[in-house]
């Protein structure tokens, strides 16, 4: 979404501009591993989804909303500067972080949520003795 941003706004692809899409993507799988990997490891211990998925945006929602802040914060400063590229690598940069933020933090925990009472629909039939794919 970010290069395409970019590229309504006529801001040219560059070896600068190039890289904020790895950067962004580095930084956004690593704030959905923390949260997946907590959520899996709260629903191992409760067997509740809601209840795993509730206890994981309680405890790494914070810091992932802070550390996404302090990250467009510290890239947005590049737009203070005089280097033109410098400008656009900080301000699309920033702009790519605040965008992953609500997919971490909304689209991500509902999509993991589902997998996980999906995954219990078909425990529980296994443990019931029906077949969790109809014949």
């Amino acid at each position: 979404a970010t290069l395409a941003v970019a590229g309504f706004l006529r801001i040219p692809l560059n070896s600068v501009t190039c890289m904020l899409a790895a950067l962004a993507i580095g930084i956004g799988v690593d704030d959905a591993v923390h949260l997946v990997t907590f959520a899996r490891e709260q629903w191992l211990t409760t067997r509740d989804p809601t209840r795993a998925m509730l206890e994981t945006l309680r405890v790494k929602g914070s810091p992932i909303v802070f550390t996404s802040i302090l990250l467009i914060g510290v890239f947005g400063l590049f737009g203070l500067t005089s280097f033109p590229p410098a400008i656009q690598f900080g301000v699309l940069t920033a702009l790519a972080f605040a965008l992953t933020l609500p997919s971490v933090l909304c689209v991500l925990p509902a999509l993991v949520l589902r997998l996980m009472t999906h995954r219990d629909r078909q425990t529980d039939r296994g443990r019931h003795g029906t077949s969790p794919v109809p014949s």
